[in-house]
C-alpha cells in the first residue's frame, strides 16, 4: 500500500486506516486463505469493478463511492453488525474528507454512542494495546513518539492512536507531554462490535505470529502445541484456566525492570 513503506524491515504504517477499509482487507485476505490462487483481480471480478481501481481504493489513492461501497457490501455478506460498523466508518470517512455530497441522517444512528467507532478501532487494531502497555514503560512515558517506530507506525498513526486511548480512558496524557496507563474496569459497547473487533485483532496477531516464526529469533520468542483428546463437556472450564494462567504469567514477567513489551496468544480449537 502507497500508505505504508519499509524502512530497515519495519513496514511503517503512515496513515490511520479507515476501518471500512480494514474490513475490506481483511476480506480479501480471508479469501486467499481459502485459495491461495485468489487474487485481489479476482477479487475485483466478483465485486465487478475494475482492478486497477480497487488497488487504488485500498492504497487510499482513490475514494471508494457509494456505488462500489454497496457492491462490496452485497458481496462480502456480513453480520449485521460488520455492515453497521463498515457504514458508520465509511460515512464518517468521506464526511471529514468532503468526499460526500451529505451524510444520510440514518447513517449516523448506526452505533448506539459516539465511542463505539472508536473503541472498534482500538480493540481491532493490536498497537493500541501496545501502546497502552509500552506507556508502563519510564522511557516511552517520557518520550511517546519512540514508540512509533518500534511498533512501525509513523508519529500521525501514533499521535491519532494517543489521542483515541486519551478519549477512552485507556491513558491518560499530561500537558508536558507524558503519558500514563490507566485501568478502564469495563468496556462500554455494544457485546457484538467487542466481538467483531476482537476477531478482526486476533486475525491481525495471527498475521504478527507468522512473522516472528519466520525470523526465528528463538531467545526472543516461544511457540509451543499440544493435541490432545479431551472431554467437550470441560472445555467451560477453559475461559477460567486462561485467565488464571496469565494473571500468574502477568505478575512474574512484569515483576522486575520493565523494558519490552510481549504478546501472548492462546488458540484452542477442534482438529
Amino acid at each position: 500500500m502507497k500508505a505504508e513503506k519499509k524502512i530497515k524491515n519495519i513496514r511503517l504504517v503512515e496513515v490511520d486506516i479507515p476501518i471500512f477499509l480494514l474490513l475490506i482487507e481483511e476480506e480479501l485476505k480471508r479469501r486467499n486463505r481459502i485459495d491461495s490462487f485468489y487474487s485481489l483481480r479476482a477479487y475485483a471480478r466478483d465485486i465487478k469493478i475494475d482492478p486497477s481501481l480497487l488497488s487504488k481504493i485500498l492504497k487510499m489513492t482513490s475514494p471508494l463511492s457509494l456505488n462500489n461501497a454497496v457492491k462490496m457490501i452485497k458481496e462480502m455478506e456480513p453480520s449485521e453488525i460488520i455492515k453497521k460498523i463498515f457504514w458508520k466508518s465509511f460515512f464518517r470517512h468521506y464526511q471529514k474528507q468532503n468526499h460526500s455530497g451529505k451524510l444520510l441522517s440514518e447513517q449516523l444512528e448506526l452505533f448506539e454512542n459516539e465511542k463505539d467507532q472508536e473503541l472498534f478501532q482500538i480493540l481491532s487494531q493490536p498497537y493500541h494495546y501496545a501502546i497502552v502497555e509500552l506507556s508502563k514503560i519510564e522511557k516511552f512515558q517520557n518520550k511517546p513518539w519512540q514508540m512509533a517506530r518500534l511498533l512501525g507506525i509513523s508519529r500521525d498513526v501514533l499521535a491519532q492512536a494517543l489521542d483515541r486511548l486519551a478519549r477512552t480512558g485507556f491513558i491518560r496524557m499530561h500537558n508536558d507531554g507524558k503519558i500514563f496507563p490507566l485501568d478502564p474496569r469495563f468496556i462500554d459497547t455494544n457485546v457484538d462490535i467487542e466481538k467483531s473487533a476482537e476477531n478482526l485483532n486476533q486475525r491481525k496477531i495471527l498475521e504478527k505470529s507468522l512473522k516472528v516464526l519466520d525470523e526465528n529469533h528463538p531467545l526472543k520468542s516461544l511457540f509451543k502445541t499440544k493435541t490432545m483428546a479431551i472431554d467437550p463437556k470441560k472445555l467451560s472450564q477453559v475461559e477460567s484456566l486462561y485467565r488464571n494462567f496469565i494473571q500468574q504469567l502477568s505478575e512474574t514477567l512484569s515483576d522486575g525492570d520493565i523494558k519490552e513489551v510481549y504478546q501472548v496468544q492462546l488458540s484452542l480449537f477442534p482438529f
